[in-house]
């Protein structure tokens, strides 16, 4: 970023993009949960004019191994309890390893599952990291990434939320329903006896007026196309935490029209004023319901989610508020490596950078 009078001009990295030798990307059950990013991103970049076929004008490297297919696709039948991992996992980190070696000393990019944090952590559980070591585990790479469980560091990563590509048609103005919730109920935190933090919210909705609970159950699944008809229904969409503070559920409902409402924990990406189109979780200390926006409140809400309803759409072609959150997400990434570069010392490469890979020591990326 360099200064220009009063405004700022981002200087644009330029991408390289490995050829991906396992083949075309599978939408598998990452699509389920809405983590298949990667199905559609190197379209995306390439759209916005970030892609270099010459690596040597490229300033940033990125490998499309489908990484979070491979982690949710290869895991054994018993990986809670016993932590193992699947062959066929090893394998595919040790050919991103080779296919990178060439330009292993300069930025690279990989596709992730969680953001790397500003509080150094990268939020990944003990069985990520262990699945891939060296492309996850290391502070190595930077990633693209779906999940973020606090403030994203966007020096080591590059978040994409749970978005999809296609813009959605006009939504429904006819709501019946002011509040909807659509999910898991999980009464008890995952393998504890105390209560899970969602319980509260499904209790206080069960409470409040004009709500409606869409259950799902242990794998059940819901189509796209079922989900945006329920949320086209509701005025406000319950969004409390799950998994993580962040949910599909959040730019699911913004893309029907409805209004989410946020658990205090959900860090937004850094588009647009969220304060405009969403609104927190709130309680009635008397009633024990939801404590919802009043109507003036809400029709300003719903203007928000109108003007904003599409910014969330992966679509480089058409969205211009993406083309522009990929260049300024690229350029960070870049100069932030660049930076560590500087006050590091000189990067071994060459002949002796061969034998110390051979030896099993890598060379810091990024």
């Amino acid at each position: 970023v360099r200064a220009h009078g009063r405004h700022a001009i981002v200087i644009s990295a330029m991408l390289f993009i490995y050829n991906d030798t396992s083949g075309s990307c599978s939408p598998g059950r990452a699509s389920a949960g809405g983590l298949n990013y990667f199905l559609f991103l190197s379209a995306a970049l390439r759209a916005a004019g970030l892609v270099t076929t010459d690596p040597q004008r490229a300033t940033v490297f990125y490998h499309p191994a489908c990484l979070i297919n491979v982690y949710f696709e290869t895991r054994l039948p018993n990986w809670k309890s016993s932590g193992a991992v699947a062959a066929q996992a090893t394998a595919v980190q040790r050919r991103v390893l080779a296919e990178i070696a060439t330009y292993q000393h300069r930025p690279h990019l990989l596709n992730g599952l969680r953001c790397a944090l500003q509080s150094g952590q990268d939020g990944l559980t003990s069985h990520m990291r262990k699945t891939f070591p060296l492309l996850w585990g290391s502070r190595r790479f930077a990633h693209f990434c779906a999940e973020a469980l606090g403030p994203v560091d966007h020096s080591r990563a590059v978040h994409l939320w749970y978005c999809q590509p296609e813009q959605q048609e006009a939504a429904s103005s006819h709501r019946p329903l002011r509040v909807l919730f659509v999910g898991a109920t999980f009464e008890r935190a995952f393998g504890e006896r105390k209560e899970h933090p969602r319980a509260r919210a499904i209790r206080a909705l069960r409470r409040t007026a004009g709500a409606s609970l869409h259950t799902l159950q242990g794998r059940q699944t819901i189509s796209d196309a079922e989900l945006q008809a329920l949320y086209s229904r509701a005025e406000f969409a319950l969004c409390p935490v799950g998994d993580t503070p962040e949910s599909k559920r959040v730019y699911d409902a913004l893309r029907a029209g409805s209004v989410p409402l946020l658990n205090s924990k959900f860090v937004p990406p850094p588009l647009g004023s969220w304060r405009s189109f969403s609104a927190r979780i709130e309680y009635n200390r008397s009633s024990g319901g939801l404590l919802l926006p009043r109507a003036s409140r809400l029709a300003a809400l719903q203007r928000g989610v109108r003007q904003m309803r599409d910014a969330f759409t992966c679509d480089a072609t058409r969205n211009e508020r993406f083309r522009e959150y990929l260049r300024r997400s690229l350029a960070r990434v870049r100069d932030a490596a660049a930076g560590r570069a500087a006050r590091s010392p000189a990067v071994q490469r060459g002949p002796a950078a061969t034998a110390a890979r051979r030896g099993g020591r890598h060379t810091a990326v990024a």
